[in-house]
C-alpha cells in the first residue's frame, strides 16, 4: 500500500508538472541535465566533464536518460532518478517509523512526507534535493537497524554496515550537505572558490552598499531563524509553522525519553540540517531568501525540505500519543482517529498549495528571468545554422544552457567553456573557430570579441529585463567543415 500510494502520488505530480511546463523551471535543473549530457556529447567526452562545482552522483544517474535527446531537451530525463528517490524516501520514512510506532501512527510520518507539495514538485525535476533526502532517510533507517542488531541479531550487523557505507558515500557525492571527506578531483576546492561557487555567485549578485550581502551573514542566530522559518514554510502553511515545530520537537523529545532503545538516538541525525545550514548561511555564502522576510524574495527556499523527515517522525510520535489517549479514554473513537489524522495531513498539503509552494514559485521566478532569451535567441541561431550547414557556435553554456537544446543542436556543435583548450583557442580568434558567436555583455566571449573583432558581423542584439545584453555574430572567415568528415566538429544529428 505504501509503495502503491507513493507511486501514484508521484505520477500525478509528474503529470501536473508536464501539463504546466514546469519540468525545466529551475536553471539548476537544466544545468544538471546539461552536465550529464556533455559526458558523451562534447569535444572532450569523459568523466572529466562532471566538473567540481556540483558533485557527480546526480549527473551519473542522469546519463542513461539524457542519452535520449528529446528527454534531455524537455526535462523528462530528470524525472527518473528524482521520482525514484522520492518513492524510496516514502518507503524509508514508513519503515523508520514502524520501528516504534503502530501502523496508524507510522502512516502519519509517511503521509506528511509523501504529500508535501514542494517535494512533489521537485521530484519531477532534475534537482538534487529528492536524492539527498532519500539518502538521509535510508542512512537513518540502516543506522537504527544496525544499532538494534547489535543486541537482537548480530549476524545482520556486517551487511548493514555495508549498506550504511554505501548510502553515506552516495550522500557525500550528491550534495555538500553530506560531505565528511575531501575527494581529489582536479581542484577539489573549486566548488568553494571557483567562478560558479556560492561565494563567487554571491559577489556577482550582492546589492552594492555597506550592508551585509544577505540576511544572516556572519550571524548564526539570524541564519538559524531563516533556515527554520524556510523549513516551516516548506512543510506547512505559514500560520501553522510554529505549531508544527513545537509538535515535532515535542514528539522527538517524548520519543527519546520513552523509546527505551539507544537505536532511536540515531534518528536525531534528521535534525542535522539545522546546524549545517545555520553555519552555511552565516559563513558559507549560502543565502536563503523568503517572501515574508527581507529581502522579500525567493532563493534557495527548497533547502528547508531537508527537515521534512524530522518533522514527519516527530509528528508521528505525537499521533501515537494522541491515539493512545483516545484508546484509553474513548476506545470507540480510535476507529475515527487514524482517518482524522490523515485528513489533517491532507488539509495541511492543501494549505501549502493555497499559499503557493515556495520551491515551485522560486522555479517560476527563475524561468521568468530566462523566458525572453529562450524565446528569441534559438530561432535566430537555427536560421543562421541552416544557412551554414556544419557551422559551429561559440557560446557560454553555463548561464543559459537550454539555448542549445532549444536550437535543436547537440552540445558538440558548440565550443563552450567546458571544452578547455578548444575554448581558449576560440577566444583568441573567434571568427576563425566558429560560424556563429553568441556573447553576453561582460562575459569571456564578449571580451574576446572586443579584443579580436576581425571577421565578425553583428547580426542582432537581444535584451531581457535584469539580464546582460546578448549579441549574435556571424563569421566571414570560418571554414565550414565538410559534412561527414572524420575530423568535423560541426553539424551532427542529435
Amino acid at each position: 500500500m505504501v509503495l502503491a500510494s507513493s507511486a501514484v502520488t508521484s505520477l500525478l505530480a509528474i503529470l501536473w508538472s508536464w501539463r504546466h511546463d514546469a519540468l525545466l523551471n529551475y536553471g539548476d535543473a537544466i544545468a544538471h541535465l546539461h552536465i550529464a549530457r556533455r559526458v558523451f556529447d562534447s569535444h572532450r567526452p569523459g568523466l572529466q566533464q562532471l566538473g567540481s562545482v556540483w558533485l557527480p552522483l546526480p549527473h551519473l544517474l542522469l546519463i542513461p536518460f539524457v542519452a535520449v535527446y528529446s528527454w534531455w531537451a524537455n526535462g523528462i530525463a530528470g524525472i527518473f532518478p528524482s521520482a525514484t528517490a522520492y518513492i524510496a524516501s516514502c518507503l524509508g520514512m514508513y519503515r523508520l517509523a514502524r520501528h516504534w510506532l503502530h501502523p496508524s501512527a507510522a502512516v502519519v510520518a509517511f503521509a506528511f512526507l509523501a504529500t508535501n507539495p514542494n517535494l512533489l514538485y521537485l521530484q519531477t525535476t532534475a534537482m538534487t534535493e529528492p536524492l539527498f533526502l532519500c539518502e538521509m532517510v535510508w542512512l537513518t533507517v540502516w543506522l537504527v537497524e544496525w544499532r538494534a542488531s547489535l543486541e537482537d541479531n548480530p549476524h545482520r550487523t556486517g551487511g548493514l554496515l555495508w549498506q550504511i557505507a554505501f548510502v553515506l558515500v552516495a550522500a557525500v557525492f550528491t550534495r555538500y550537505d553530506g560531505w565528511i571527506l575531501a575527494v581529489v578531483f582536479g581542484d577539489w576546492l573549486d566548488f568553494a572558490r571557483g567562478p560558479y561557487s556560492a561565494a563567487a555567485i554571491e559577489l556577482r549578485t550582492a546589492t552594492p552598499g555597506s550592508g551585509p550581502p544577505h540576511p544572516g551573514w556572519h550571524n548564526p542566530w539570524v541564519s538559524f531563524l531563516f533556515f527554520v522559518k524556510t523549513a516551516q514554510m516548506d512543510a506547512t502553511a505559514e500560520a501553522w509553522g510554529n505549531t508544527l515545530l513545537a509538535l515535532s520537537l515535542a514528539g522527538t523529545v517524548w520519543a527519546t525519553v520513552t523509546a527505551r532503545s539507544r537505536a532511536f538516538l540515531w534518528t536525531l541525525l534528521l535534525w542535522l540540517p539545522v546546524p549545517f545550514y545555520a553555519y552555511s548561511i552565516s559563513f558559507g555564502s549560502v543565502p536563503i531568501f523568503i517572501p515574508v522576510w527581507w529581502p522579500h524574495s525567493w532563493y534557495n527556499t527548497r533547502y528547508g525540505l531537508e527537515l521534512l523527515p524530522a518533522f514527519a517522525l516527530g509528528l508521528a510520535f505525537v499521533a501515537q500519543f494522541m491515539l493512545a489517549v483516545a484508546r484509553e479514554f474513548k476506545p470507540k473513537s480510535t476507529v475515527y482517529a487514524a482517518p482524522a489524522l490523515c485528513a489533517i495531513i491532507l488539509l495541511n498539503a492543501w494549505a501549502v498549495v493555497r499559499e503557493k509552494p515556495l520551491a515551485y514559485i522560486e522555479g517560476i521566478k527563475n524561468v521568468e528571468s530566462r523566458r525572453t532569451f529562450e524565446a528569441d535567441i534559438p530561432p535566430v541561431l537555427r536560421s543562421l545554422l541552416a544557412q551554414r550547414p556544419g557551422g559551429v557556435v561559440l557560446m557560454n553554456t553555463s548561464v543559459f544552457p537550454q539555448l542549445v537544446s532549444l536550437t535543436g543542436i547537440p552540445l558538440r556543435q558548440t565550443i563552450n567553456e567546458s571544452d578547455k583548450q578548444f575554448y581558449t583557442e576560440a577566444l583568441a580568434a573567434p571568427a576563425s573557430h566558429a560560424a556563429v558567436v553568441l556573447a553576453f555583455e561582460g562575459d569571456e566571449i564578449d571580451r574576446a570579441i572586443r579584443a579580436h573583432p576581425e571577421g565578425l558581423q553583428l547580426v542582432r542584439r537581444f535584451r531581457a529585463p535584469g539580464q546582460p545584453l546578448g549579441t549574435v555574430y556571424v563569421s566571414d572567415t570560418f571554414a565550414t567543415p565538410m559534412t561527414g568528415s572524420s575530423d568535423s566538429i560541426g553539424m551532427m544529428k542529435p
